[in-house]
């Protein structure tokens, strides 16, 4: 049986439909493989689309598309995860880059 060809798919269903995409490629629907993107975990259903989503549940991507543990109140990571800025009215805390605590005005500790 002839199938159409579908870009970097390597092995067919009987229907068609493509079964394993080549090495560095993912299968996004049944006739599509897009380039893999690094720490995906959700593709979109077309190449252009990309991905959708790139962190698990309870993470957020920072800048330097490093997936980290939300931190509330957080704004800003760094690549290990620690907090670098929080939102208004709140500052990292002195003994726990990992927490966002309230401003203490004139507090010196």
């Amino acid at each position: 049986m002839c199938v159409p060809a579908i870009d970097h798919c390597v092995d067919y269903e009987s229907s068609g439909e493509c079964r394993n995409c080549k090495d560095s490629y993912v299968e996004v629907a049944d006739d599509i493989c897009c380039p893999e993107i690094q720490n995906c975990k959700v593709y979109a259903d077309t190449c252009e689309e990309g991905c959708t989503q790139i962190c698990d549940a309870g993470e957020v991507e920072n800048t330097n598309k490093v997936c980290v543990d939300v931190i509330p109140e957080c704004v800003n990571y760094f690549d290990d995860g620690a907090c670098h800025s929080c939102s208004n009215g709140f500052q990292v805390a002195a003994d726990n880059d990992k927490v966002c605590v309230p401003e203490m005005p004139h507090c010196d500790t």
